[in-house]
């Protein structure tokens, strides 16, 4: 039952690879973005766009599935690196864009070959263990 729901609920994710891609598209030419974020967001656009994928895209499900964990990973980074203001005030859904990422990614280590997996998320710069705070030390 529960990779029946997993697989349901990955499926609604793929339902958003255009929507995701137009958010990409809009945020390219945000002035807060650095060249090599705008760049990663151009590759990310084409990737996803080209039939040329990791898993093709003609394999049923799993050849979209990369493309939505690319997706969720690029947009994952760009948040760590640069701010989730970036993507805010394009992103018009209750869901946070940040937790439906994090969800996708979740999601997709279930269902993508494990080689697939670990290429795209160690490749995309993310790193969900770290902690970003200050911290000062007194000397007495």
């Amino acid at each position: 039952m529960k990779n029946r729901q997993s697989k349901t609920l990955l499926k609604e994710a793929i339902t958003l690879i255009p929507r995701l891609l137009r958010l990409l598209a809009k945020t390219v030419g945000d002035r807060r973005l650095p060249l090599n974020q705008k760049l990663l967001l151009l590759g990310t656009i084409l990737y996803v766009l080209s039939p040329l994928d990791l898993m093709p895209d003609f394999i049923p499900f799993t050849g979209q599935a990369d493309d939505i964990l690319l997706l969720a990973m690029v947009i994952l980074t760009i948040m760590q690196q640069v701010g989730n203001s970036v993507f805010q005030d394009r992103w018009n859904d209750r869901q946070s864009l940040s937790d439906l990422a994090r969800r996708i990614q979740k999601l997709a280590s279930s269902f993508l070959p494990s080689s697939v997996y670990e290429r795209i998320v160690k490749d995309s710069g993310y790193r969900d263990d770290v902690i970003d705070v200050k911290y000062y030390v007194h000397e007495d």
